[in-house]
């Protein structure tokens, strides 16, 4: 059986005793450890977690925010009435939806997944496809159409990447 002690320093540093006791009999096989937390020097957890944030909202926030844009963008003949006055809703939608899916997928198999398909290869499929979209933001001449039919699955895969994101950042 391990017992742990916390106490907490002068320097607001807890430490934790603890005492393994699987030969509790034998005072030679005794051990005590003494545990300190670690200081975030130069405040790298500060920024993985500022860095996580932004990679989290980002990808949203840039289809979400630009009302105007989408809404002269997505009536470019020829184009679907229907999601002209919905695509708010159906972009909120297909992004959580994908987000949800994928952070149910990770509860169970996040163990089995290395940190470069966690973190590494979201980051970089969410950096094509921002570039991609900015890309489409510069041909005003493109039917809503296909800006429909181009940003509608792009929001599924920035939520899965935003989803892979989260699992992989807080799995470190």
């Amino acid at each position: 059986a391990t017992t742990c002690n916390t106490q907490v320093s002068g320097r607001g540093i807890r430490l934790c005793l603890s005492e393994s006791s699987a030969h509790a009999s034998s005072p030679n096989h005794r051990q005590t450890t003494m545990k300190e937390e670690v200081s975030d020097r130069g405040h790298v957890v500060w920024l993985v977690f500022v860095l996580l944030g932004a990679s989290t909202l980002l990808p949203f926030n840039v289809f979400t925010t630009e009302f105007e844009f989408y809404s002269v963008r997505l009536s470019v003949a020829p184009y679907d009435p229907w999601l002209h006055e919905h695509f708010m809703s159906l972009f909120c939608l297909v992004f959580n939806t994908f987000n949800l899916i994928t952070l149910g997928f990770l509860v169970k198999y996040q163990k089995t997944l290395s940190l470069r398909v966690l973190v590494l290869q979201p980051m970089l499929i969410t950096v094509i496809m921002m570039m991609s979209t900015a890309a489409l933001a510069l041909r005003t001449d493109v039917p809503g159409e296909v800006v429909a039919k181009f940003t509608i699955p792009s929001l599924g895969l920035m939520g899965l990447c935003t989803a892979m994101l989260q699992g992989g950042t807080l799995q470190l």
